[in-house]
């Protein structure tokens, strides 16, 4: 598992000095590259010897560093084309139980690759920021409503970031310290998402990304990472886990100010009552 995965090297790393360090470090900053450059390559961006990427590779627990490359490209597999996926595709006629099973295991994988610990951190930057941008574009917007308009319902200021052309700028300049941004992005990687969630590290906001792994560009600049698996039959990523990995952050940080949660829940369904928000059977023709 990628989490797993990220997590060996970064500990070699920190472990390790000189050349050994360097080699460990090339490799988390710069995953999807080395996943397709040969020894005498890695060796010349990282500054050392191939011996020393081979022996950094064996030290780490791997056979080789083809074994590393091979990891690698199992991480960033998903991040292919839809129409890439419908070429490669070896499926003929559909299989809904397999399709539905591919969605448990993908839930049953959130519980893995994510602590209980992790999730309580990020519920707890929910509530304690004094503003929450979220932002996720494409296929990931519907993550992205999905919790901007929940967390709105218990929390106030909560914006969901939206960039209209002509726009870019003004959305960076509105980054300042005190904000929450979450950044929302499943493969492929929005370019407008990555940037802006790098925009946001610099002007000094606190970042929280949900993505489906730790080599992704909205993870290398986050504070706390939340992982998302999105395998699939489909031509195009699952987004079932997401959205039951953003139900459980909801109802963390809801729980983490119950009382306050309530009253501003409460104060929402007055005014819907006022202006008749939804429909109701006893009076279907009341605006």
């Amino acid at each position: 598992m990628d989490y797993q995965f990220h997590n060996q090297i970064k500990i070699f790393a920190r472990a390790s000095k000189g050349a050994k360090r360097q080699v460990a470090l090339f490799l988390l900053e710069n995953a999807q590259d080395a996943a397709f450059m040969n020894v005498g390559e890695v060796a010349a961006r990282a500054g050392v010897s191939p011996g020393t990427v081979s022996r950094v590779a064996q030290a780490m627990g791997f056979s080789g560093f083809s074994d590393i490359q091979d990891r690698i490209r199992e991480v960033i597999r998903s991040n292919i084309a839809p129409a890439a996926r419908m070429e490669q595709a070896s499926v003929t006629e559909f299989d809904w139980n397999r399709s539905i099973g591919v969605d448990m295991e993908n839930l049953r994988s959130v519980l893995q690759r994510n602590t209980l610990e992790n999730l309580q951190a990020a519920a707890t930057l929910v509530i304690k920021a004094p503003a929450v941008h979220v932002m996720g574009t494409r296929s990931s917007y519907s993550l992205a409503y999905f919790l901007a308009f929940n967390l709105g319902q218990i929390r106030e200021n909560t914006r969901l970031v939206e960039i209209l052309p002509g726009q870019f700028v003004d959305a960076v300049r509105a980054l300042k310290p005190e904000i929450l941004f979450i950044a929302v992005g499943l493969p492929r990687y929005q370019r407008e998402t990555v940037i802006l969630t790098q925009k946001a590290k610099a002007n000094g906001c606190t970042v929280l990304s949900i993505t489906d792994s730790l080599f992704s560009p909205l993870a290398t600049v986050s504070d706390i990472t939340l992982l998302v698996p999105c395998e699939t039959l489909s031509f195009f990523n699952s987004y079932v886990a997401g959205f039951g990995l953003v139900n459980g952050l909801i109802t963390q940080a809801a729980l983490h100010q119950k009382a306050k949660s309530a009253k501003i829940l409460e104060e929402s369904n007055a005014q819907h009552r006022q202006y008749a928000t939804f429909f109701n059977e006893n009076n279907p023709d009341s605006l």
